[in-house]
């Protein structure tokens, strides 16, 4: 029969052992709370990283445009200085010819004289720009004739560059960065086809075109040619789709 301490030992343990559940209760529950807030911080902090991308992209984007509105700047100043010059020179000579017929003569020939090597600078324009857009068709894929009207405006402001700036490589690299950025939206869209998913042209006439390509050049052309280095064939054909021959 149980005694009345074996009755207050047994309630004794009951009581321990109440107190070690409701103990490990709680232990339990601080656990689970603390995990719940490392899955909280972590979800924190990929969302944080998510956004962060999310800003670089749009910080790079926009670094880039900035660049590209530089530079079309850099090429419209250039363009408008030289227009500026002309005209004022135009004006400088109409004066001069009322004013000292002899010295506008003098003037007159030095300027012609100066076209000629205006033409052979163009000429070595239009052989160094054939040389970085095509040899580099991966970075210059719309520079081609399947899309003429961006091909015409880059060749536009290269050729409205001053003179020594025409034969620069970086300058002629920026008028295609240049005309990329004004058409950014159309080859967003797709509408600009790179020279890659151009079409191949019939190879028929092939033979005729050649005979019509060909000049004939004078000696001082020939000399230019030498002087630069090309062959007269490569000069002839420069020299006819710019109209020298």
């Amino acid at each position: 029969m149980p005694t009345w301490l074996d009755f207050m030992k047994s309630k004794q343990d009951s009581e321990e052992a109440n107190k070690k559940k409701e103990q490990d209760d709680l232990e339990l529950k601080t656990v689970t709370e603390k995990l719940g807030n490392v899955d909280s911080i972590e979800t924190e902090l990929k969302t944080m990283k998510d956004e962060s991308t999310k800003v670089n992209t749009r910080l790079t984007s926009f670094l880039d445009e900035q660049e590209a509105m530089k530079r079309r700047r850099i090429a419209e100043e250039a363009v408008k200085k030289a227009n500026e010059t002309k005209e004022s020179e135009d004006k400088e000579m109409e004066t001069l010819w009322l004013e000292n017929p002899q010295e506008a003569a003098k003037k007159t020939f030095e300027r012609e004289s100066a076209g000629l090597t205006t033409a052979t600078i163009n000429t070595q324009s239009q052989l160094l720009r054939k040389n970085i857009f095509d040899d580099n068709p991966d970075k210059f894929e719309y520079y081609d004739k399947s899309n003429p009207e961006f091909k015409s405006s880059v060749d536009s402001m290269i050729d409205n560059l001053p003179l020594n700036q025409r034969t620069n490589p970086e300058a002629i690299k920026n008028c295609y960065a240049v005309a990329a950025f004004n058409k950014s939206q159309e080859i967003k869209e797709g509408k600009l086809k790179s020279r890659f998913a151009a079409t191949s042209t019939s190879s028929t006439g092939n033979a005729s075109t050649k005979d019509k390509d060909t000049v004939t050049l004078t000696e001082l052309q020939k000399a230019a040619a030498k002087a630069f280095g090309i062959s007269e064939e490569d000069y002839g054909k420069q020299a006819k789709e710019m109209n020298y021959v």
